[in-house]
């Protein structure tokens, strides 16, 4: 994989107690991995437990599980059961939409803006947390280098 220089964590708002220490514990591990320079960028949302197509304040969010849905697509794995999208009819108006249930905690790995990995996932070699992208990550515990400036001095020999 080539590096992740970004990382950007999706944290589901109003979640019971346990999946909201869970999150800060990720979160931390996260910042600890910027604050080494092995993230040059780190940026945390919110978001909530679904969307509804046609949810006019849903649209960021949409776009996300279509970037995501097409990273999967293009890999051969599975976001589902993480992200579950469910057709659904309302008998009262008549109307069917779908809903995207969205997970309590989603890490996306860009390298600038190319997207590299979505954590969790399913595939061939089974499920891959969030936790495994910050062990990924924490794997690559190198600093990333700024450019280094030009050199006047001759090469040495």
């Amino acid at each position: 994989m080539t590096r992740a220089t970004r990382a950007e964590l999706f944290c589901r708002d109003s979640v019971p107690m346990g999946a909201a220490t869970e999150q800060s514990r990720v979160l931390g591990r996260l910042r600890s991995l910027a604050e080494a320079g092995v993230l040059a960028d780190l940026t945390v949302r919110t978001w909530p437990d679904r969307v509804t197509t046609g949810d006019d304040l849903a649209r960021c969010e949409f776009a996300l599980c279509r970037e995501f849905q097409a990273w999967a697509d293009d890999r051969d794995v599975r976001l589902a059961p993480a992200f579950e999208s469910h057709d659904c009819h309302n008998s009262y108006t008549n109307t069917r939409y779908t809903t995207t249930v969205l997970p309590v905690i989603c890490l996306a790995l860009y390298d600038e803006d190319d997207l590299l990995a979505v954590y969790p996932h399913s595939g061939p070699h089974g499920v891959r947390t969030v936790l495994d992208g910050i062990s990924v990550l924490e794997a690559e515990s190198e600093p990333i280098a700024a450019p280094r400036p030009a050199s006047n001095r001759p090469p040495r020999v």
